[in-house]
């Protein structure tokens, strides 16, 4: 749900690499073959990406083109330093195509316009 209350979802992709100085940290943490569910589940990147998107500035406007990247920006920040406090290094961030439901038809009318 956006800050606006408009329900929208959002699709992303992120990119990562882990840090090399901290590999004892996520080996400690996630073990040898658990890290890429952990930086999705664990690290918490959906719910990162959840709370930031709920904010009361981010609208549905915030989705349109010239807003949008500003936004994306705002996201990757956010999503970097969740990751970096679990020796994850974000390297690349970008919103993906958003959905919204048909009970949010006149924003849809209103998104689709632009």
């Amino acid at each position: 749900m956006l800050g606006d209350r408009a329900e929208a979802k959002v699709g992303y992709t992120v990119r990562f690499r882990l840090v090399r100085d901290q590999l004892r940290l996520v080996h400690d943490r996630f073990g040898t073959t658990g890290y890429w569910s952990a930086v999705r589940d664990n690290v918490g990147v959906g719910a990162a990406l959840a709370v930031a998107l709920a904010q009361p500035d981010v609208t549905l406007d915030s989705l349109y083109p010239g807003q949008r990247q500003e936004l994306e920006q705002q996201l990757k920040q956010r999503l970097a330093e969740t990751l970096a406090a679990d020796g994850v290094k974000l390297a690349g961030f970008s919103l993906g195509a958003v959905d919204l439901p048909y009970r949010t038809e006149s924003g849809r009318g209103r998104f689709q316009s632009r």
